[in-house]
């Protein structure tokens, strides 16, 4: 009896456990490596979307001739885990001052930008301790309590002005409306390394500025650099990171895996 050329012979038992073995070895490999491959895909997102802040902020800033930034949100252990886009405000006032006592100012405002007001308090509200308060021909000092005429400045010297003494408030950046808190992905963290603690100083901390003209207003150096860590969910592994460097001078921000 002849056999038909067409059909071969069935695969033995042997090889089949053989490939099957094989086979098992594979996708336990695979098992392995994806949790990892997936914890870096998770990272390198992250980086896109910081870079991306940045640069928002960046293009921003020129566009509306703003100095504008993004503001790192802490969680409660103070780590950052996104941000929010800010913006200085168009309005300045300006006005009078006379000393109440060595660090305290009683003021009186009578422009806001080139309009002349009659509600002098109506705008001693809308003063913030994130905002500067410049004597005329002082320098700037932080806020520490505003919202009315009477204003606390913190500074580690006495104040002295002459009763009228001209002054104008330069405004803090806030939060641009309508805009929603971008997280950075689940277990990711941004932190300044050394040598950036500035970021951390109020009156806005963990901020980064652009100028109009793309420069960041705020640096503590020429170059800043924040690295994001991506905590593993297992215990044991070594956490992921990833490094994102700040060009201060040209506002340009470029990656580095260390």
């Amino acid at each position: 009896m002849r056999q038909n050329p067409l059909l071969r012979q069935a695969f033995t038992l042997v090889e089949l456990l053989v490939a099957t073995g094989i086979i098992a070895m594979l996708l336990a490999l695979v098992a392995i490596s994806y949790p990892s491959f997936n914890e870096r895909e998770q990272l390198t997102r992250a980086v896109d979307k910081l870079r991306s802040g940045l640069l928002t902020a960046r293009l921003w800033a020129r566009r509306d001739n703003a100095i504008t930034g993004v503001q790192y949100i802490p969680d409660q252990s103070g780590s950052l885990y996104g941000f929010i886009y800010v913006q200085q405000p168009f309005a300045e006032f300006s006005g009078v001052a006379s000393v109440s006592n060595s660090n305290s100012l009683t003021i009186t405002i009578d422009r806001v930008g080139k309009d002349l007001i009659s509600n002098s308090l109506l705008y001693c509200s809308k003063i913030k301790p994130t905002d500067y308060l410049v004597l005329d021909g002082d320098v700037p000092h932080r806020i520490a309590t505003g919202g009315s005429a009477s204003l606390s400045l913190l500074s580690p010297i006495a104040i002295n002005c002459l009763p009228n003494h001209p002054f104008k408030i330069i405004r803090g950046v806030e939060r641009i409306p309508l805009q929603e808190d971008s997280v950075l992905g689940d277990r990711i963290a941004v932190e300044p390394l050394s040598g950036n603690s500035p970021l951390r100083v109020p009156p806005n901390p963990f901020t980064i500025c652009f100028s109009p003209t793309g420069q960041v207003i705020n640096a503590p150096a020429t170059c800043i650099t924040l690295r994001l860590t991506q905590g593993f969910l297992t215990v044991g592994s070594l956490n992921e990171t990833a490094d994102v460097l700040v060009d201060c001078l040209s506002g340009t921000t470029r990656y580095r895996n260390p």
